[in-house]
């Protein structure tokens, strides 16, 4: 018999198999296209957290909010209370996303939690899991790589490349990102802002 193969790592065995794959590869491929193209689009905070929580299984918090034209890879994404995720931003669970409380990511931010190994003939996926402690504050436009830890109240800079862990209540900034200066350590509460329509900061 024939031996159909959907991918080099999932082979199908025979026609019914593969039917049978390709048939949820593309229901799969159609939730998140729907995430990525129409839920993200939706006016209403309250019902885009509703599909996260309820559809996607993302733990976001109630009491936190991520604003619109938010794009999401993955599904390991957990989000803590007071936190605000700006428009335009992305969020990548595959290897694991946890942002604390009190967090506020800037617009056009993006989180990445895996890449691929350059070195690998099959240009295989490689990373690490992202977490971002409370009351931090992460800038305009920045990049945080996989596997990387930032530390409970630092400040990563517009722009910024974080390639490595940030310390504690430290400012970070460039690309790749450096320290360049401490931030006062006390309790921090992000400005949390839901609007009903529209994601404007």
């Amino acid at each position: 018999m024939m031996k159909f193969v959907e991918s080099p790592s999932n082979p199908a065995n025979g026609f019914f198999d593969f039917l049978y794959k390709s048939v949820i590869s593309i229901l799969r491929g159609l939730k998140f296209y729907l995430l990525n193209h129409v839920i993200l689009h939706l006016p209403s905070n309250s019902l885009r957290n509703l599909f996260y929580r309820k559809v996607y299984k993302f733990k976001i918090n109630p009491r936190s909010a991520v604003h619109i034209n938010v794009k999401f890879f993955g599904k390991s994404i957990a989000i803590g209370k007071n936190t605000v995720v700006n428009s335009e931003s992305l969020i990548d669970g595959r290897g694991g996303c946890i942002i604390g409380e009190n967090v506020s990511v800037s617009r056009k931010t993006t989180i990445l939690t895996m890449g691929h190994d350059y070195n690998d003939k099959s240009f295989k996926l490689k990373g690490g899991m992202v977490t971002i402690m409370d009351d931090v504050w992460i800038g305009y436009d920045a990049l945080i790589l996989p596997g990387v830890t930032i530390g409970k109240g630092a400040v990563v800079a517009a722009k910024a490349v974080v390639t490595k862990d940030v310390p504690d209540y430290t400012v970070v900034g460039g690309n790749p990102a450096k320290v360049i200066t401490t931030r006062k350590e006390q309790a921090y509460e992000s400005v949390y802002y839901r609007p009903f329509f529209g994601g404007q900061s």
